[in-house]
């Protein structure tokens, strides 16, 4: 008897414990008697067992015994190769169109985020400037966006890291007051720990330029500081544990107060509903 079970004469052998007997043998399309105990483990290797094309992560949709894997491999290259092309450039659709999901949802940050300058020295050796993403003053507020020189400009070039503030066009401005009053305050993070940072707060006029509105892109003038940081307060300090340079890299932290107003008259509760068309 294959069955180790004792007990009376007719409960072994009726069909009861014999479809739950685990020593009970059966016959696999291999023709090899296994224990019913150990099925899911012989399947694993079983030859004859049906399974999923291995490419079928890609899009093989083929199902054989395992013992045809090696040839199904051979004739199917091309076919694997299709498939794998095309759930590639599928993914790299995918992405795309999170990654613009992604900046929409940069785009409309609400001030007070932290924005990082990397390439510091690369910048700063090529005399270029740099702009940070856009963000928002609040929710339905003004655009605006960090502008930084990292060689300076005007008397500071050479010697100091020239930040402003510059007015953007705005998805928000037809609902909004111009010009733009009120106040931005730039932080340059010490990287050591939370204080001894850098900061400076610029007021914007609303008889200059830079406070107007902007019809596309960003405005050519801007609110802020030309003297903003010496190239040499950038280093670490021991003194005050500071440093705000750090593996080439800048953290700006942005806040804005509007004090202009939206125009309630355009706004719903929930904002301005737009047409997709």
């Amino acid at each position: 008897m294959f069955c180790l079970k004792k007990g009376p004469y007719q409960i072994i052998t009726s069909s009861s414990h014999l479809d739950e007997c685990p020593d009970l043998p059966v016959l696999c399309g291999c023709n090899e008697k296994i224990p019913q105990c150990s099925l899911v483990s012989h399947n694993e290797t079983c030859p004859k067992a049906i399974i999923p094309c291995e490419y079928n992560t890609v899009g093989c949709e083929k199902r054989m015994k395992r013992e045809e894997q090696e040839k199904h491999n051979e004739e199917a290259i091309k076919k694997h190769l299709e498939v794998a092309v095309k759930r590639i450039n599928n993914l790299q659709l995918n992405l795309d169109v999170a990654m613009k999901e992604i900046d929409a949802l940069q785009l409309l940050l609400p001030t007070n985020q932290v924005i990082m300058l990397n390439k510091y020295t690369k910048k700063k050796e090529q005399d270029d400037n740099w702009h940070s993403p856009g963000f928002y003053t609040s929710r339905g507020g003004y655009k605006m966006s960090l502008h930084v020189y990292p060689n300076g400009n005007g008397i500071g070039k050479g010697t100091h890291i020239s930040c402003y503030i510059r007015l953007m066009a705005g998805e928000y401005d037809d609902t909004l007051e111009w010009p733009f009053q009120g106040e931005v305050t730039i932080v340059l993070l010490n990287q050591l720990e939370d204080k001894n940072h850098k900061k400076y707060t610029t007021s914007f006029d609303s008889t200059y330029k830079s406070s107007q509105r902007v019809r596309e892109g960003r405005s050519t003038s801007g609110f802020g500081r030309i003297k903003f940081i010496s190239h040499e307060e950038l280093e670490y300090n021991p003194v005050t544990n500071c440093q705000y340079l750090k593996d080439d890299s800048l953290y700006f932290r942005v806040s804005g107060k509007a004090t202009s107003k939206t125009k309630p008259w355009l706004v719903g509760a929930s904002g301005v509903i737009q047409s997709k068309c």
